[in-house]
């Protein structure tokens, strides 16, 4: 077997959507004759938002380094008061003098991340594995965008290894960079760094296809053929066994974190519709919402049929999305969000549950449930086209004909989506 070395800063016990892409691929590369070598942090230096023991048993007998690192956010938290390390798109609910310094603080004194406190460890790590001499690759994964750097490093030390930055999200473009309050000089110094990451990688994954135009665009020294889009996907693993169980309501299932840029004004108008006409049903929300959404929701009159169930356990929220009647997705109302590709979205699909998307007509996700009868996309102000397609779903739901069918799901299927890995790790290296 070829050997890859893979760089992660989210990895087990590390809970959250970010851990799975490459724990996936690391889980189904050596059925394709690569073997996967993890660099991650220790989990007692590491600065995790979640933690999810579901993922342990996935990493067993994985040769996996984990290394030291300075956790920045152990002071990041201690001035601000809390305990919480904070989730990208959830910002904190204090809006203090305290707040406001330590995000000057972060984005001046670290850049991109305060997590870049791992990086001398994980290259330290990564150099002593190089020079044994078996690895010819190495993948780096963000964010955290510090990790990027680390490939940069190893690229300049070693020039003869093949250096693959895969993004799962966008570097400044990504819709919450706006709310982290970066100085110029901040900003220009993660742009340039950005900049020089796209560039000097000999390969880029992204997750969307909007997302490789984006990247593309940045710079002239950018060849789109060295950009290849790996969706995120699922597990069938995950899958199996679990039975749907009939809801004595109608169940509208949503998984994953929401704040103020998430307009679900138009949907809860459209909740209220069906309300009035004594529909009976239950809005699940399972994942993190910001304070100021919450406040929306509670004053909307509809908080008795919403239920929050906050982060769980993966293998509790797959349960959740099997057993929904609709699933919702929401995409952000901020600039470039039609590149957003939602990890989430993957999962739905697997459920053959359909899906209610609130976002761009012409944006990925939209286009991916549009052209293939998934469900149905509304713009954020389209109350009308959503109360009907309510209704019309509940109406299937009391027919028990909610399925769909037809749909090629394996193709998103981790295994398969690995094959488009194994054939970017086998390409020689001009």
């Amino acid at each position: 077997m070829s050997k890859a070395l893979i760089i992660a800063y989210y990895w087990p016990p590390s809970g959250g959507a970010g851990v799975q892409r490459w724990l996936k691929f690391v889980k189904y590369l050596p059925q394709f004759k690569i073997h996967p070598v993890v660099i991650t942090v220790d989990e007692s230096c590491a600065a995790f938002p979640k933690i999810d023991h579901s993922f342990d048993k996935e990493v067993e007998g994985v040769e996996v380094h984990k290394t030291k690192a300075t956790d920045y956010y152990k002071f990041y938290t201690k001035f601000k008061g809390e305990k919480k390390i904070p989730q990208g798109g959830v910002p904190s609910s204090k809006s203090s003098w305290k707040n406001k310094v330590s995000l000057a603080i972060r984005n001046n004194l670290f850049v991109p991340d305060p997590r870049i406190g791992w990086n001398k460890f994980a290259i330290k790590k990564a150099v002593e594995l190089i020079k044994k001499g078996d690895i010819d690759t190495v993948v780096t994964t963000s964010p955290p965008h510090s990790t990027q750097l680390i490939g940069l490093k190893l690229k300049e030390k070693f020039p003869h290894i093949k250096w693959i930055a895969d993004f799962r999200d966008p570097w400044t473009d990504i819709y919450y960079y706006k709310d982290l309050g970066h100085s110029k000089r901040s900003d220009t110094a993660n742009k340039k760094k950005e900049l020089e990451v796209l560039e000097k990688a000999d390969d880029i994954i992204v997750v969307s296809p909007n997302m490789k135009t984006l990247f593309t665009s940045k710079s002239d020294r950018i060849n789109s053929d060295k950009i290849k889009v790996i969706p995120n996907g699922f597990d069938h693993k995950e899958f199996e066994n679990i039975n749907k169980k009939a809801n004595p309501e109608f169940n509208i299932t949503y998984v994953g974190t929401a704040n103020k840029d998430y307009d679900i004004s138009s949907f809860l108008s459209a909740l209220k519709e069906l309300k009035k006409e004594n529909i009976n049903f239950k809005w699940n929300i399972i994942g993190e919402f910001s304070d100021e959404i919450k406040e929306v929701i509670e004053n909307s009159g509809l908080i008795n049929l919403v239920k929050y169930h906050g982060y769980l356990p993966h293998s509790e929220a797959i349960k959740h999305t099997i057993s929904a009647d609709l699933l919702l997705l929401i995409i952000p109302k901020v600039v470039n969000n039609k590149l957003i590709y939602s990890g989430k979205l993957f999962e739905y699909i697997a459920t053959k549950n359909p899906i209610i998307c609130i976002g761009p007509h012409k944006g990925d996700a939209a286009n991916l449930i549009n052209k293939n009868n998934l469900g149905k996309n509304f713009l954020y102000d389209e109350q009308e086209g959503m109360t009907s397609y309510l209704k019309t779903t509940y109406n299937q739901y009391k027919n028990n004909e909610l399925k769909i069918e037809n749909f090629d799901i394996d193709r998103f299927s981790r295994k398969e989506l690995t094959k488009a890995l194994v054939e970017l790790l086998n390409k020689t290296q001009l």
